[in-house]
């Protein structure tokens, strides 16, 4: 399974970085992270790990494995039979405000399984996300 969307905002490229790269945040932007929270100390780097707790989803340790600070990051989960790796990415627009792309993808030999029963809340979440992340600020992105 793979999905992934984009979407633009008026607000600028750092002020929305900050909020993406900001993630022990994200449970106050988006309602269904219960906990994210950092597993070492000092910045973001390739090899950080965070451990998310998300509604309805297995809580696990995510690892980054890329990162370009101010524009981009991904990381990497594993589950029994599952590996998952999320990508965020924040573009500046020519208008000065910013395209926002998230996405997801699960691979490993249980994946088609997992993808058929996650998917669709998956894809919800993840466009939650990118709703909170784009939102002007002051302003809450909608419930699912």
């Amino acid at each position: 399974m793979r999905y992934e969307t984009t979407a633009a905002t008026q607000e600028p490229p750092e002020r929305v970085w900050a909020q993406v790269a900001d993630v022990e945040g994200w449970p106050e932007l988006v309602w269904t992270y219960r906990a994210v929270r950092r597993l070492g100390p000092g910045p973001m780097i390739v090899g950080s790990r965070v451990h998310v707790d998300q509604t309805g989803l297995p809580a696990g340790d995510w690892e980054v494995s890329e990162l370009a600070d101010g524009h981009s990051f991904t990381w990497e989960t594993r589950q029994p039979g599952v590996s998952t790796v999320a990508w965020h990415r924040v573009d500046p627009e020519p208008s000065g405000g910013s395209r926002v792309t998230l996405g997801v993808e699960m691979r490993g030999p249980l994946a088609g399984i997992a993808g058929l029963l996650l998917r669709g809340k998956i894809r919800r979440y993840v466009d939650l996300e990118l709703a909170s992340f784009t939102a002007p600020v002051g302003k809450a992105a909608p419930s699912a």
